[in-house]
């Protein structure tokens, strides 16, 4: 997450099991990602998607071949207080309700709900949900997908992974017994409380 006086990036990351390099894989684009971010004076998704798309040619360097990984990046631009996400699979953006309830903003990218459809239990169940129809993979830049959001909505803003948003909250699986990574990051403004629960490394912090 990268954290300056005029706007904030917070971006999360799930590397698949298809290679042997995912956890360095994941910790590579979140850092690029940081980075532009603290370069970048637009917060403008589409030049934001474009120095990324540039990012992305670092990753053909023959280590990442069969590594895959899906993302999200929340941006606020306190300056403009304007808010919006980008997401590539099956992590997203949203925010956990009183109830810890999920209402998620961001839409997902599976073979489950191939056509657009909003992702339900129905999905949720099916093995097709692994199969991710955006991600991030070294042969090529899928363009992630914007969604603005509304910057007086009630906070916390949560970046969550598949093993949270759908193991988790959706079918109601205890954190201690899921096998797949369940991370979530949540926070407000103004930012004096942000918590992360997390079982691998997918999050770095730059404060400026």
């Amino acid at each position: 997450m990268y954290v300056s006086t005029d706007k904030v990036v917070a971006i999360i990351v799930d590397g698949t099991v298809s290679g042997s390099h995912g956890g360095a894989y994941a910790n590579h684009w979140v850092a690029k990602v940081i980075t532009i971010a603290h370069q970048l004076d637009s917060l403008a998704p589409n030049d934001f998607i474009a120095a990324m798309r540039l990012a992305h040619k670092e990753l053909h360097n023959g280590v990442y071949v069969l590594e895959t990984a899906a993302y999200a990046v929340l941006a606020l631009n306190r300056a403009a207080c304007s808010a919006w996400a980008i997401n590539c699979g099956d992590c997203r953006v949203g925010q956990i309700t009183a109830t810890n309830e999920g209402r998620w903003l961001t839409p997902v990218h599976t073979a489950a709900n191939a056509l657009g459809e909003c992702f339900s239990r129905e999905h949720a169940v099916m093995d097709a949900r692994h199969i991710l129809t955006r991600r991030l993979r070294a042969q090529r830049f899928d363009i992630p997908e914007v969604t603005w959001l509304d910057w007086n909505d009630a906070g916390p803003w949560v970046l969550a992974t598949d093993g949270y948003w759908i193991d988790h909250l959706l079918l109601n699986r205890q954190l201690d017994d899921l096998e797949d990574d369940a991370s979530v990051l949540s926070l407000g403004l103004p930012l004096t409380h942000i918590t992360q629960h997390t079982d691998c490394s997918n999050f770095l912090t730059t404060f400026v």
